[in-house]
């Protein structure tokens, strides 16, 4: 439930500079940097929430590396074990991460001001991190034997499909219509 909560803290925040950034200012201003890019991230095709949705994603996405990086040394696996796993969970998922992607990447690329497109990008992974990180040390804390038996279950959730993107995750409506229009 915490990973639920703060996937969508993640993207409210990924969406908090839209919100931020594109409050009504007077035409003769000239825009910052991050507000040129923070009001592409709202111009269709574009929206909060499908930003919301590849936020969701691409945290989901670091959780799963990040949680198989911390467990490794704990359930003795070999040094491929987060990449392996990082590459299960984008086969398994594979149309709503190349939506992401794609997605992701027109957004950029509609930023007409390269400084803003660089620093969107920045943000985006820093939140990104920041609450996938934020994610796995609420599940994984205490002492050593709790510890290892976060990772036991992780590794029973992943190997079950529980962190699968299904009709239970959130966003689920906006990626099957990101999937449809971003996953080629």
């Amino acid at each position: 439930m915490k990973l639920i909560f703060s996937i969508a803290l993640t993207a409210a925040v990924i969406t908090s500079i839209v919100a931020t950034a594109s409050a009504a200012q007077p035409s003769s201003q000239v825009l910052s940097s991050n507000e040129i890019a923070a009001k592409a991230a709202v111009t269709p095709p574009f929206s909060e929430e499908r930003n919301a949705a590849v936020g969701f994603v691409a945290t989901q996405n670091f959780y799963i590396g990040r949680m198989a990086l911390t467990c490794k040394p704990l359930l003795g696996q070999p040094d491929s074990f987060p990449s392996d796993m990082v590459a299960k969970w984008r086969t398994a998922n594979g149309q709503y991460v190349r939506a992401m992607t794609v997605y992701l990447s027109d957004l950029v690329k509609s930023i007409p001001d390269p400084t803003g497109a660089k620093d969107f990008v920045n943000y985006i992974n820093n939140t990104v991190q920041r609450n996938g990180q934020g994610a796995v040390n609420d599940a994984i804390k205490g002492t050593d034997e709790e510890r290892k038996t976060a990772c036991m279950q992780f590794v029973i959730n992943f190997a079950d499909g529980r962190l699968n993107i299904t009709e239970k995750s959130p966003f689920f409506a906006t990626l099957q219509n990101l999937a449809s229009e971003y996953g080629r």
